[in-house]
């Protein structure tokens, strides 16, 4: 929603606001066109947005440009294309900079912070709109301010802080007396009763939300949408099932006209709750099933908008090894520079040598050591030279790793799901065996949707080195975990798995997030090469050194040359079909062997051809 939100604050702007000296009847003309067509026609609105940025260059009028690249940021924003986003709010300040003009500053720095709050980097996207907020109050920019103070309450609400969100936004309200047909009116209004909602003042939103009903007369769909959402979510915390259905599909039919999947998924969920309380259950089935949907795609963008934050966040690592390399560069260039200029005194000296031989000696000793301090320089810069490149080429393999652990740990729940969906559409399954599979699927949903986060978080911390993390881990506890995520493979394989339950103290010391891959990789593999109806069983050990952990199947087994191969951690293994036909990458291991070693641990391999395994992980106690 505040993505939308801040799509139309963009609009409103453009109209309202100077921005500097920018052309009458020109630029400004087609970025207002492209604004209202933004969430009709999007084809439409680049082709405005285009028009604009010709007329701005060849106007050459920095605040144009300003304005058009700032335009054209919110439109990858509103995309989820955070890099091409970034990129075009950084060239919109360096023209915005250029001409001192603040409320642009101000408007661009407030895109930046909408690009962190999206990936949840509170913090940032707080310094970000307190920096806008000051920058409008600086310039005694009434509507700038009341825009900080929207963007800022709401990242606040955000981080639970309810109240000062709502302080906030009311201070924001009062330096809009002036303009009282603002759309910020009606936005910051909509804020503010989802501020009380928070605080469980319901009665006073529930009075702040009927007020901005009253009020709608030809604004666009995002208020609406959002007031009758929240009437609704009132209306189902009071049990008046027909209320909150009521405007829960007006609030639906706002959204659908503009696609706010976000929304619309939000409003379903109270249109399925309350037709089923209504015992309207055709109807509450079909909610359901469209807020499923929904889920979906959220889901789908949202790992679109993840994916692009990490090539923002990888491009700025580039953008780090450019630098350096500049700095090198530029040294190295100054270093040359005195080592000419060192041989031009020397052959000056050379030659006032034949008029002064007498000194000859002495000019020769000092321009020695000269030349020896020149060489020791050169030396240390070249070593130092030599060590940024072992860096660079340490931060190129971490990034290829990075994509490797994604691929590799998010296939296994991915083939989960798909194997629940094939069933489902056999059609050959009752209403209960499909509740059953449903229930399944949105497990494996949210297990899946926890182990992506779990494995975004990890990369992000990757991007400026690999950082091992030791703390105390109870195993029981990682292991139920994964046994968890792996339910779906066991039961189609009809494979149990047998673990110390009663083992609650046994613990070690390790990165958490390295040791959760360590383990799912050996069971999932354990798993995978096991025949069907066979038992995995999972032993604690300890000795006076160490803290050991068996993971022991009754599959094929493994020949002394891949054993080998394992405990070395030389190359990749040959990715190998499983027992049922499973496919993999063959990285499993190579990561399970580098992780040990980040954790002070190693991998021992027992095996038998026809019999089984024992892969045994070895911590130090």
């Amino acid at each position: 929603m505040i993505l939308q939100v801040y799509t139309i604050v963009f609009i409103i702007l453009i109209k309202t606001s100077s921005f500097g000296s920018i052309e009458p009847h020109t630029a400004i003309n087609y970025l207002n066109k492209a604004s209202e067509l933004h969430y009709v026609d999007i084809d439409s609105a680049w082709y405005y947005i285009e028009k604009a940025e010709k007329q701005a260059i060849h106007s050459k009028n920095p605040d144009s440009l300003g304005l058009v690249y700032a335009k054209k940021g919110f439109m990858y924003y509103t995309s989820g294309k955070y890099f091409a986003s970034m990129q075009q709010f950084e060239k919109a300040f360096q023209q915005f900079n250029s001409t001192n003009n603040i409320q642009g500053l101000s408007y661009v720095t407030n895109g930046n912070g909408l690009i962190y709050q999206s990936q949840n980097e509170l913090l940032l996207a707080e310094d970000s709109f307190r920096r806008a907020l000051e920058m409008s109050k600086s310039n005694a920019d009434s509507i700038g301010i009341a825009r900080g103070l929207l963007n800022l309450g709401y990242n606040l609400n955000l981080k639970g802080e309810s109240l000062e969100a709502l302080r906030l936004h009311r201070s924001g309200l009062s330096y809009l007396k002036n303009y009282p047909n603002h759309r910020f009116v009606l936005m910051i209004k909509n804020q503010i009763a989802q501020d009380l909602i928070d605080l469980n003042r319901v009665d006073e939103a529930e009075t702040v939300f009927l007020e901005l009903v009253k009020q709608y007369v030809d604004v666009n769909y995002w208020e609406q949408a959002f007031t009758y959402g929240g009437l609704a979510k009132i209306a189902l915390s009071r049990n008046d099932y027909l209320s909150a259905l009521a405007n829960a599909k007006k609030s639906y039919d706002y959204a659908l006209k503009l696609n706010a999947i976000k929304d619309m998924q939000r409003t379903t969920s109270i249109m399925a709750i309350a037709a089923k309380e209504l015992n309207r259950l055709p109807e509450a089935y079909e909610f359901s099933q469209l807020n499923s949907s929904l889920k979906d795609s959220l889901f789908e963008l949202s790992k679109s908008q993840s994916l692009s934050y990490l090539q923002l966040k990888l491009s700025e690592t580039d953008k780090q090894r450019i630098q350096t390399e500049f700095e090198l560069t530029k040294n190295q260039a100054l270093f040359n520079s005195y080592v000419i200029i060192s041989l031009l005194i020397l052959t000056i000296l050379l030659i006032l040598a034949v008029y002064f031989f007498r000194r000859n000696s002495i000019l020769n000793e000092t321009l020695s050591k000269e030349l020896s301090k020149s060489n020791d320089e050169l030396k240390v810069t070249s070593e130092h030279i030599q060590q940024k490149n072992i860096q660079l080429q340490k931060l190129n393999d971490e990034k290829i790793q990075l994509i490797s652990v994604i691929s590799h740990d998010l296939k296994s729940p991915f083939n989960s799901m798909q194997q629940i969906i094939l069933l489902s559409q056999d059609n050959l399954l009752n209403n209960e065996d499909h509740i059953k599979l449903n229930k399944l699927l949105l497990d494996q949903f949210n297990k899946t949707k926890e182990l992506m986060n779990e494995i975004l978080e990890w990369a992000n911390r990757q991007l400026s080195g690999v950082k091992t993390l030791p703390t105390s881990i109870n195993v029981t506890s990682f292991v139920s975990d994964i046994i968890d995520s792996l339910n779906e493979m066991c039961t189609n394989k009809h494979i149990s798995i047998l673990f110390p339950t009663e083992e609650n103290t046994f613990t070690i010391k390790a990165d958490k997030d390295q040791f959760r891959i360590i383990l799912h990789n050996l069971m999932h593999n354990a798993l995978k090469f096991s025949p069907e109806k066979s038992t995995i069983t999972i032993k604690y050990e300890k000795t006076n050194k160490e803290k050991i952990i068996h993971i022991c199947d009754e599959g094929d087994g493994l020949d002394d040359f891949n054993i080998q191969k394992i405990e070395t951690g030389k190359g990749v293994l040959r990715s190998t079909i499983g027992t049922s036909n499973e496919q993999g990458t063959g990285l499993g291991l190579l990561l399970v062997k580098q992780f040990l070693v980040n954790n002070n641990g190693y991998l021992s391999v027992k095996s038998e051809l026809e019999k089984g395994s024992i892969f045994t992980l070895h911590f130090q106690d």
